[in-house]
């Protein structure tokens, strides 16, 4: 007997993952497998659900699906920064209201290292 693996469709997440936005840090994101429990820091006062996404097509063009997964896998969410605004959320000819200068982005990507350390060090113990 012979077995054929078939592979999902580019176009369908092996999970679906809700989108969070932080309200305090603007751009500053959190995705979560629907099928795990979110982390604690995660309450309505400091995060706002965004979107649910099912499908590749969804997602915002700043979150790496092949990173998120990765990152899920081992902790169930994944900490990103959204750059620019969700297609779902402005039409495509619509002017950002401002620009994001890099001074304004290093922060954010120092946080997200510091994170990123903190749970490779978890992973660790």
């Amino acid at each position: 007997m012979v077995h054929t693996h078939q592979r999902p469709t580019p176009s369908s997440l092996p999970r679906a993952y809700d989108l969070f936005a932080s309200r305090s840090d603007a751009g500053i994101c959190c995705a979560v497998r629907q099928d795990r429990t979110g982390p604690s820091f995660l309450t309505n006062v400091a995060w706002e659900f965004q979107e649910r996404i099912t499908d590749p097509v969804q997602a915002p063009a700043d979150l790496n699906l092949r990173v998120a997964q990765a990152s899920m896998d081992l902790t169930g969410y994944h900490l990103f920064v959204r750059l620019r605004a969700s297609s779902m959320t402005r039409a495509p000819n619509d002017v950002p209201e401002r620009i994001i200068t890099v001074g304004e982005i290093i922060p954010y990507l120092v946080i997200l290292y510091g994170l990123t350390i903190v749970i490779a060090l978890a992973a660790c113990f």
